[in-house]
């Protein structure tokens, strides 16, 4: 099994409660792949979570994404809050991403939900079926999370 690290700040700790809802409130986060060439790709996406997963759409065509994601699946992701004061909140997920075509129906739902106000859900709907045939999902199982709180005098 893999050694994730601790927080060395014990006081510093985000519970899961917290940092789910950290998850939950945040518009969009860090996904980062190992790259086919062995790089490391991050790119930033918008998400949903469903449980213990997070679901993702993006293009279909064969971009860097795409290509890590299917030459290996070990995956991170992170979001994070500032507010004006520098105190901060961030989560960091591990876990293992792969590609579900037939997960599109429920990640275009989540994603309406989340990120469409009620009044224009109908037109979204509407046109996010016209890019279907352009577009795919990744989900991520996540295996381990951390979440952190810095807290400025």
């Amino acid at each position: 099994m893999t050694d994730f690290g601790k927080i060395r700040n014990t006081n510093r700790i985000l519970d899961d409660e917290a940092s789910f809802g950290l998850l939950d409130r945040s518009v969009s986060g860090t996904l980062s792949v190992n790259g086919p060439d062995g790089y490391p790709y991050s790119v930033p996406m918008h998400f949903v979570r469903d449980g213990s997963r997070l679901l993702f759409h993006t293009s279909s065509a064969e971009g860097l994404l795409l290509k890590s994601v299917r030459s290996d699946g070990k995956a991170s992701f992170t979001v994070h809050e500032t507010d004006p004061m520098l105190n901060s909140n961030s989560v960091i997920l591990f876990g293992e991403v792969h590609e579900e075509p037939d997960q599109w129906d429920l990640v275009i739902e989540r994603y309406i939900d989340k990120y469409v106000p009620e009044q224009f859900r109908d037109n979204a709907r509407m046109g996010i079926q016209n890019g279907r045939s352009r577009a795919t999902c990744i989900v991520m199982d996540i295996i381990h999370m951390s979440g952190k709180r810095v807290s400025k005098p």
